[in-house]
């Protein structure tokens, strides 16, 4: 059976703003977990998150429509949701935050999204879909930002000097195994190489440490229920102007067909008991 076709971002925008419920809480679902987490970091209130995080998808949903973009809508939704962690009084993680969120929070937007969705169960090739990009262009970008985590949290390839041994593991090429999404080919000769290998060996094992802590972390917030029942509707501000718009077009219409359909004007003549009659006529 083949598998349901995964809609793109852009697709799902394209779906909202004609109020497609559907395509509105999937958007949600693939948004929340980053938005949520993002938030927490700076509170450490799961509570306070949420509802910093539920303000953030109206608002982003709000304005949808000023979105042409799929790659504009996560980093959108985070600068929205940093302008309301302002709003209160939060412009920056306390010192107590988990070094693990530090490095998630750290990474760039568009290598953050991506590991989102893989560890909310989307594989690459689904990310790279959702994204609308080449799949070694989301490869890349999840390879490079676990490689930036490792570092961050102490789980990182030591440090050797010159190039690899023959035979041996690249680091992305390490990842892409661990997650699954090596060729199948390649990626049991990698296992197999590191079994025979120590070094390699190791290597692996310091990788799947890696997946499980990041598993471990998004999963508790993707696990959460959708804040957002409900397609919000626009703010106030664009719904009285998008009023004002169609007044004044209906207005310029009316305007137009009277100027074509009307009588048109000329000179006229008084008549000596005040009556008005066109010039010329008997």
């Amino acid at each position: 059976m083949k598998p349901a076709r995964v809609p793109s971002t852009h697709e799902l925008i394209v779906a909202c703003t004609h109020g497609n419920e559907e395509a509105f809480q999937t958007l949600v679902a693939r948004l929340q977990p980053s938005l949520v987490h993002y938030a927490w970091g700076f509170s450490l209130d799961m509570a306070r998150a949420e509802a910093t995080g539920l303000r953030t998808i109206e608002t982003v949903f709000g304005h949808l429509p000023r979105l042409r973009h799929n790659s504009l809508l996560s980093s959108y939704a985070i600068g929205i949701l940093r302008k309301e962690l302002r709003k209160e009084g939060l412009p920056s993680a306390p010192d107590g935050v988990p070094v693990l969120w530090t490095a998630l929070a750290g990474l760039p937007r568009v290598q953050r999204e991506v590991v989102f969705l893989y560890f909310q169960g989307h594989p690459l090739a689904e990310a790279a879909r959702m994204r609308r990009e080449p799949p070694s262009h989301t490869r890349a970008r999840f390879t490079r930002a676990l490689m930036h985590v490792a570092r961050k949290i102490g789980l990182a390839d030591p440090a050797v000097a010159g190039p690899l041994p023959p035979r041996c593991v690249r680091g992305d090429h390490v990842y892409l195994a661990v997650a699954g999404e090596a060729p199948p080919r390649e990626g049991a000769a990698w296992r197999e190489h590191a079994a025979a290998c120590p070094a390699c060996g190791a290597r692996f094992e310091r990788a799947e440490k890696l997946f499980a802590a990041v598993r471990a972390d998004i999963g508790g917030f993707a696990a959460r229920p959708p804040l957002a029942a409900r397609m919000p509707g626009p703010p106030g501000a664009a719904t009285w102007i998008g009023v004002a718009l169609i007044l004044a077009a209906a207005l310029a219409a009316f305007l137009l067909l009277r100027g074509l359909l009307g009588p048109a004007a000329g000179p006229v003549v008084e008549m000596p008991n005040g009556a008005v009659r066109p010039a010329g006529a008997p």
